[in-house]
């Protein structure tokens, strides 16, 4: 069973040439998932809306303490206060 997240693009960072958060993983990432539905896209974004990251997790819909956890990691550092994921053709919030 796949779980985990990981970062895939860090738009944060690439505005501001510092070094890229892209391909951060959580803890027991999983790189070889078992099935693709298993993935779920996911964006942070700040209290403005901007998104700064987006990635895909195997957590949400499964956990919360898990499905969380990428906004856990990133908010505080980076200001992320948001984070939706990919649902029948839109983004909704976590």
């Amino acid at each position: 069973m796949s779980q985990g997240w990981m970062i895939e693009a860090d738009l944060y960072n690439t505005d501001f040439g510092d070094t890229t958060c892209e391909g951060q993983r959580s803890r027991g990432y999983s790189s070889e998932p078992n099935d693709d539905d298993q993935w779920t896209p996911f964006r942070l974004l700040d209290a403005d809306g901007e998104v700064y990251f987006t990635g895909r997790s195997a957590d949400i819909g499964k956990d919360a303490e898990f499905a969380f956890s990428p906004l856990d990691y990133f908010g505080s550092k980076f200001g992320c206060v948001t984070l939706e994921y990919w649902s029948e053709g839109k983004w909704v919030e976590l």
